[in-house]
């Protein structure tokens, strides 16, 4: 469909949108200026407001989400593979690959946007090996350790033992 705009202060008929949702996670102080964004951003409050310019949007103009048009799109299976190709261009991994051909096109839409928490790495399962989920007790330091806030600019600063 060819594009012409013949005005810029037009009536806007219709909207492209994307509701913000757990991919604001990944948005850290360290990698918040690399992805765009001034200050971290609270997954509910900015779903809250969206919700709020949504419905106004919604009495004067067509809305539409990203989500569902790209799911839509995975349909066909040309538009899947081109988007699968391209992804692992970037991504090169063969279980991805595995995954992207098995899913259905809303889960491959879910994943590219939101992308996925990888599993923890042998120094996170050591220091969290208390973690029930590591096979441990899940009892925690029995209340002899207390944190208190301190101001360090949105980063953690840990000091780690030499593990023998």
């Amino acid at each position: 469909m060819p594009l012409h705009v013949t005005s810029e202060i037009g009536r806007l008929e219709t909207v492209l949108l994307h509701t913000p949702g757990p991919e604001l996670k990944a948005v850290t102080p360290t990698n918040r200026a690399d992805y765009l964004y001034d200050d971290i951003i609270a997954v509910e409050i900015a779903q809250r407001e969206h919700r709020r310019f949504v419905s106004v949007l919604q009495r004067f103009a067509e809305v539409w989400q990203v989500s569902d048009l790209l799911a839509e799109v995975l349909e066909q299976g040309e538009a899947r593979e081109f988007l699968t190709t391209r992804t692992l261009a970037v991504v090169p991994s063969e279980p991805l690959a595995r995954r992207l051909a098995s899913l259905p096109p809303r889960e491959i839409v879910r994943l590219l946007i939101e992308g996925e928490q990888e599993e923890a790495g042998p120094l996170a399962k050591a220091l969290n090996s208390d973690a029930d989920i590591y096979g441990g007790s899940a009892q925690g330091n029995m209340g002899g350790l207390e944190a208190a806030p301190t101001p360090s600019g949105g980063e953690v600063r840990a000091w780690l033992p030499v593990f023998a």
